[in-house]
This record gives structure tokens, C-alpha cells and sequence, in this order.
């Protein structure tokens, strides 16, 4: 008989079959980190989780994370290319499983698991008010975080359980995974995930087990959002190693040069002759002047970005655990922490030689606002013609 929520751990381990070092990991584990892909995952240093259960999902082979267990229950997410003998153990389910047995039968797999309603997705994990009594099957939830990961993490009996890289369909754009953009494999929409989150989260509270988010920025909450940096710090990527002095960066159009003094920079806008200054948690281009407080506040860290290693991100130097950030690339950019509301895109500047190549880069923040304009202007022109 397959092991209930109710058995021992040590059963419900032992039923997958891991390897003896994946074993006891994950019958030691308090607590275990879950992989999603958003492109946040860039700012996170996987090689500092050797010593953690690590949980990844879909294609997370094609990053730098080696996860000990994969989670697969879309059969479009098989990972043809990367899965390997030797590799991670697959956790699937039986309709995935039958669509690439040849795939499945070369790796270490467990796909003893049925998935509810594969065909009509009617009965999703919102409308379960908890899991399988013995793991024995899971529910369409369009999110394998949702639906495969964070109920096996529960069933394997882990305390706390941290999700990196869950950025939300909204704040990926304009690539909705870590390692670029597939249209392909949109995700469900955010409103739609905050409220499976939340079941899945109630229903892993049942039995011991807390789910946090620990990504950075992002705009999913309904998994409490946790501070990377509390728990693991060293997995934070702060350190930058590309040349920034007298280079440049597009910021809300205009192009702007790094001047760079030992660790900090400031960020100058040499047309309008201002500094990028922070104030009551807002940031924006203002002239200097010459005070010790504009001084403090226009200075800051540069790290690596949140979407790619040879981007940067700016911290405060006086502001602890600031980032320069924006929710859409067109709304006030504010500092914000690492467990704040932000998308990882327009929180990332790309560094150009010249003004020249930067252009295009103008250009695209010029047509987002355009854009932008526009819906406020339509949404004006709609409401005045509902109250006629």
C-alpha cells in the first residue's frame, strides 16, 4: 500500500526510490528550496545549494541549478536535451509519462502519480481543499510549482519550503523564463496563481509544512514573501565583475552615464546635468545641490541584475537593501528590498558603450509609454462615454 500523509516519513521518502544521498536529504531536511524559472533567477548563485534539498521544475536543467529531484507534469516542459542518466530523479506523473516513455525509462523516474482531469482541467487544485491522502494523484493547477512541487515538498514531510524564480506572468515581461523569452509557454494569468497559491499554501499548512516566496522582486504573494538574504545570503550574486565606469544606461529614456569612485557609482544624466537621487523612497533625476544629504542620496552599489550577469543593479548606499526598481518599466521607480514587488526586467539596466547604442533602447522605453499613454487616454475616453 502506498504510504498516506499519515505514515511515517521515513516511508513516504523510501517510496520514490532516491539515491541514498538524495534519500537522506530529504529525510533530514527541514527545510528545501523549489526552483521555478522566472528570469529573477539570474541574481541567484546556484552553486551555493549543494549542501540544500533542491527541488527544480521543468526546464530548470538549462540554468545553472542541479537540482536532486525534478518535477514534470506538463508534457510540454519534457526537457529532451538535458535529461541524462545520472541526473536528477524525475517525479512525473502517468499522462506524461506515456507521451515520452523512451525519454522517462533512461533516467531515474517516479511516475506513479495520476493527474485529475489531464483532459478537461475542470477540477483544478482551487476547488481541492487539500491534498491526496497518499499523494496519489494531484490537480490541474497550469502551474507545476502549484500542482507537483510544493505538494510533494509537503509530502516528503519538509517544514519550511522556499520558492525562487516564481516572478508572476506580469513581471517576466518580456521573457517569461530565466533563459529568454518562449511564447510558447505563457503561464496562467497572475490573478489566476495568487488565488491556487493560496489554496496549495492552506493545504500544506495541514500538515506542517509553510511555503514561502524567497524570490527576488517578482509580483507573486499569495506564498508569503521571505527575504533571500535572511536565509541564504551568500546565494545573492553581488558582486559585479564587467567594467561600469563611462559607460552608459537608459533610464525612462534618457541615457545616462556611470561615474564610478571606488565601490559606488552615481548615475549622471549629462543633457540635464542630474543625478539619479533617491527621496522618500522615490527615485528620480534631479540636480545637485552640493548638500551631503543629495550626496548620500545619489550614491549607490552595483551588482549584477536580476535577468542577466552582464547587466547591473543599483543599491543604495545609504539605504539598507534599496534597489532601484519598477513594477512596469512606465510607472515611478521607487527602492525597494529584495522581497519587494518589482519586475525583474525594468529593474535591470543593460550597459552601453555610447549614447548611440543605447538608442534603441530609448527608443523601446519611449513606445512603452506611448503605450501606456494611450490605454490612460482610452480608459478617459470609455469611462466619459459610459456617463453620457
Amino acid at each position: 500500500m502506498i504510504p498516506s500523509f499519515k505514515d511515517p516519513r521515513s516511508k513516504r521518502v523510501a517510496r520514490f526510490g532516491f539515491s541514498p544521498g538524495v534519500a537522506t536529504k530529504a529525510l533530514n531536511a527541514k527545510r528545501c528550496f523549489i526552483t521555478g524559472l522566472g528570469p529573477s533567477l539570474a541574481k541567484v548563485d546556484a552553486s551555493k545549494f549543494g549542501d540544500e534539498l533542491v527541488i527544480g521544475v521543468n526546464y530548470i536543467l538549462r540554468t545553472d541549478f542541479k537540482p536532486d529531484i525534478l518535477c514534470i507534469s506538463d508534457p510540454s516542459r519534457i526537457d529532451t536535451e538535458n535529461l541524462k542518466p545520472g541526473g536528477p530523479k524525475v517525479v512525473t506523473v502517468q499522462h506524461v509519462y506515456r507521451r515520452a516513455p523512451e525519454v522517462f525509462d533512461a533516467v531515474d523516474t517516479y511516475h506513479e502519480i495520476n493527474f485529475i482531469d489531464a483532459g478537461s482541467k475542470k477540477r483544478n487544485a482551487a476547488n481541492v481543499p487539500d491534498f491526496h491522502k497518499s499523494f496519489g494523484e494531484i490537480y490541474w493547477a497550469a502551474s507545476v510549482i502549484a500542482e507537483l512541487a510544493v505538494p510533494l515538498a509537503t509530502y516528503l514531510g519538509i517544514e519550511e519550503i522556499y520558492v525562487l524564480g516564481l516572478d508572476g506572468a506580469r513581471a517576466s515581461f518580456p521573457a517569461t523564463h530565466v533563459w529568454g523569452t518562449d511564447p510558447s509557454l505563457r503561464g496562467p494569468h497572475d490573478a489566476t496563481l495568487f488565488h491556487l497559491h493560496e489554496c496549495v499554501a492552506h493545504a500544506a499548512r495541514k500538515h506542517g509544512s509553510l511555503v514561502h516566496n524567497a524570490t527576488l522582486g517578482g509580483v507573486v504573494e499569495a506564498f508569503t514573501k521571505v527575504d533571500l538574504g535572511a536565509i541564504k545570503p551568500e546565494a545573492i550574486k553581488r558582486e559585479f565583475s564587467g567594467e561600469a565606469a563611462e559607460r552608459t544606461i537608459v533610464w525612462k529614456g534618457n541615457v545616462c552615464s556611470i561615474q564610478q569612485t571606488g565601490e559606488t557609482v552615481r548615475i549622471h544624466d549629462p543633457k540635464g546635468n542630474r543625478f539619479l537621487r533617491h527621496k522618500a523612497g522615490h527615485v528620480q533625476l534631479s540636480k545637485d545641490d552640493a548638500s551631503d544629504t543629495f550626496r548620500d542620496d545619489s550614491t549607490w552599489y552595483i551588482e549584477p541584475s536580476f535577468v542577466n550577469p552582464e547587466w547591473v543593479s543599483f543599491r543604495s548606499a545609504n539605504l539598507y537593501d534599496g534597489y532601484i526598481t519598477s513594477v512596469t518599466g512606465t510607472d515611478t521607480y521607487r527602492v525597494r528590498p529584495l522581497n519587494g514587488v518589482f519586475s525583474p526586467y525594468f529593474s535591470s539596466f543593460r550597459l552601453f558603450d555610447n549614447a548611440v547604442h543605447a538608442q534603441s533602447r530609448v527608443d523601446a522605453d519611449r513606445m512603452l509609454q506611448s503605450i501606456e499613454n494611450q490605454r490612460e487616454l482610452l480608459g478617459n475616453m470609455m469611462v466619459r462615454a459610459d456617463n453620457i
